[in-house]
């Protein structure tokens, strides 16, 4: 098993790491950052990602339509491809609009998910494969399947570790 700790959460496994992150934040209501570089996936949404006072990221396409309340895979003007990081992933946005951190349970798949939660260039990405949270580890479905990016409970991992009803590896 491979994970390593960054503030209590990093990425491991074969899954995509991009997303909205550590960009600057001007000093009024808000700025944005709009996406338009090189070749992505049709998949790929690009736009303009707006910070507001309170820190929170909201996503608007580049028809001007805001995202809310949905999963989006959306290019990230803020990773560091030099760093490994990937220019998009996918994002949880809540009915206001706001990119969704930490945990979130979907209500619509029943199933936890864990949205980077350090602003490191990819904030808010969906993490996928071992991630390390709050010193234990866990596992994300790394495989686009239709529920990619699922926590792991009560099951084996693909690699033969069994984690429990929590999603912690037991050991």
């Amino acid at each position: 098993m491979t994970a390593s700790s960054n503030s209590g959460v990093s990425g491991g496994g074969s899954g995509g790491s991009g997303g909205s992150g550590s960009g600057s934040s001007g000093s009024g209501s808000s700025s944005g950052v709009k996406t338009d570089s090189g070749s992505l996936p049709s998949y790929v949404v690009r736009g303009t990602w707006t910070q507001a006072e309170d820190g929170t990221w909201k996503f608007t396409d580049s028809a001007g339509n805001p995202y809310t309340n949905t999963w989006a895979a959306v290019e990230n003007p803020y990773a560091d491809e030099a760093a490994g990081q990937q220019k998009f992933d996918w994002f949880r946005f809540d009915e206001n609009g706001k990119m969704i951190t930490g945990w979130y349970y979907d209500s619509g798949d029943r199933y936890w998910y864990y949205l980077n939660p350090v602003s490191d260039g990819t904030l808010g990405r969906m993490m996928t494969g071992w991630v390390i949270i709050d010193g234990y580890y866990h596992y994300f479905n790394p495989n686009s399947d239709g529920s990619r990016g699922r926590l792991y409970m009560n099951e084996m991992t693909p690699d033969g570790y069994q984690v429990g009803g929590d999603g912690k590896w037991i050991k």
